[in-house]
């Protein structure tokens, strides 16, 4: 499990699964667990992973986290309202390729689409 400072008022979660662990539910449930006690330590939350983590993608974008771009070879994204949503399905972050729009009050930043070697990879 990841749980550590990202910046000043973020932490960086994340986790390890073993490869019989996946496809069940256990890397979401954890997620959300983080998320959680990030809130009550009054942080917002950062996932890093690499760009071919696709069920990590489909996790952070579940769950609300925006793709804020590639930094250091990750993919980062992060949670657009720490302390308010009341559900992932109120406050869902654009996906890979959707542009500036306006939900809530918020303006969610344009960015490039999710690519590798010029095609996206959304399956």
């Amino acid at each position: 499990m990841i749980y550590h400072d990202y910046e000043e008022d973020s932490k960086e979660i994340g986790w390890v699964l073993k490869k019989q662990f996946w496809g069940k539910g256990f890397a979401e449930a954890l997620t959300d667990r983080l998320i959680q006690k990030a809130n009550a330590d009054g942080k917002s939350v950062v996932i890093e992973c690499s760009p071919e983590q696709r069920a990590t993608r489909r996790i952070a974008e579940k769950l609300g986290f925006m793709y804020m771009g590639l930094i250091d070879g990750c993919d980062v994204y992060k949670l657009a309202y720490p302390d308010k949503r009341s559900s992932p399905e109120e406050h869902t972050a654009p996906a890979h390729g959707q542009h500036d729009h306006t939900k809530d009050g918020v303006i969610w930043k344009e960015k490039e689409p999710y690519q590798r070697g010029g095609k996206h990879d959304d399956e």
